[in-house]
């Protein structure tokens, strides 16, 4: 093998390996320098998410995994339980605030504070709180963080459509104690429905009815077939009423035109 196929490992420079090895390393520091690049990657994440909330990023020395080490068989030690220490006494607190709210979902409190499950569960289980039941718990009211003094505080969205109908007398009580709409509101809503009466179109006028001649029967009539030829004069606003008018009388009659008289 010629010695220019290969160089000394660009991290650890103790082992030789081929120059078209990524990252110009060999497999065990490969590793570590890829699992630095995932914290560093999340890392600035969390930093963007933090400036779009309004608040301050947290220190560059907070990271969701422990330091990965090398081991001496050449694996790397991989800890996958955050530690959340890192985050601070006060934040850990305004999280576990958030979490025993019932109403704010795991999803919005992880997004919020820019950390993941993993962290928020081991942030609940640090403080001593009770873990949230996993299943359907119902609907829960729209919101959204927003910063203030330098805090994140839970903001309920304005509600869209007509009030829920209440399904207990507490409910009903408490609808009930809600403010009357002011007076201004309601002349502004009511200049809002249109009160121009509608134009109402007369009724269409149904064709005569003229009714079948009854003839009389017995049990020796005979039954006879008629070829007749002629024309027969109705009355009627249009030309389906008048084909209708002569169908009335004579269901099995053949109509071979129609003018008017």
């Amino acid at each position: 093998m010629p010695p220019g196929s290969h160089q000394w490992c660009a991290r650890c420079h103790k082992v030789r390996v081929d120059k078209r090895a990524g990252y110009g390393m060999c497999p065990r520091c490969k590793r570590i320098h890829q699992d630095e690049i995932r914290k560093t990657r999340h890392a600035i994440k969390t930093r963007r998410a933090q400036r779009r909330q309004g608040v301050a990023p947290m220190p560059e020395s907070v990271q969701e995994h422990t330091p990965t080490e090398p081991s001496p068989n050449g694996t790397a030690k991989r800890s996958y339980r955050p530690d959340p220490t890192l985050l601070g006494q006060e934040t850990m607190l305004e999280i576990g605030a958030h979490y025993e709210d019932r109403r704010i979902t795991t999803e919005a409190i992880a997004r919020a504070f820019g950390i993941s499950n993993a962290m928020l569960s081991a942030v609940v289980d640090a403080l001593g709180l009770t873990r949230r039941g996993i299943g359907n718990t119902g609907l829960k009211p729209r919101g959204h963080f927003t910063a203030q003094d330098g805090k994140r505080v839970w903001v309920l969205d304005e509600p869209i459509g007509p009030p829920p109908i209440p399904a207990t007398a507490t409910e009903a009580r408490a609808l009930a104690a809600t403010p009357p709409v002011p007076d201004e509101t309601l002349v502004a809503l009511e200049r809002m429905i249109d009160h121009t009466p509608k134009a109402i179109l007369p009724p269409k006028p149904e064709p005569p009815v003229q009714h079948r001649p009854q003839l009389a029967t017995d049990a020796s009539s005979v039954v006879w077939e008629v070829q007749v030829s002629g024309t027969i004069h109705v009355t009627g606003n249009e030309i389906t009423d008048a084909i209708a008018a002569v169908q009335g009388i004579y269901p099995k009659l053949r109509i071979t035109g129609i003018r008017q008289a």
